[in-house]
């Protein structure tokens, strides 16, 4: 009995698993297609009165942009590293709290 539910078990987490596989490079996709531009740095100026923001990348460009929605940025502060998609008329429409750089750096995640 014992043995049967746990081949049971293992094959509802290998189907479980492999819909994860195929769904998530497609989640992906559909939101890098909604940014119109995708960018990673500090932020150096975060006004959510104005709804303006600055994005200092690592090569030292200053990106400006616009914050339609405060709320993807209350929890952040001024040099947060943040991975920020923008739409085609400059606004912040998606905003990651970690450079997916930094994250696959960290010591945690090394070899």
């Amino acid at each position: 009995m014992s043995l049967r539910l746990f081949i049971r078990g293992a094959m509802l987490l290998a189907w479980l698993w492999l819909g994860a596989c195929l769904v998530a490079p497609y989640v992906q996709a559909v939101n890098l297609e909604d940014a119109q531009h995708v960018v990673t740095g500090t932020l150096v100026k975060l006004d959510l009165v104005e709804a303006k923001g600055v994005l200092n990348t690592d090569l030292g460009d200053a990106i400006l942009f616009d914050i339609p929605k405060p709320e993807l940025f209350e929890r952040l502060s001024l040099g947060s590293r943040v991975t920020i998609g923008i739409d085609r008329s400059g606004g912040a429409d998606k905003v990651i709290g970690a450079a997916m750089a930094d994250i696959l750096a960290s010591p945690t995640h090394g070899p």
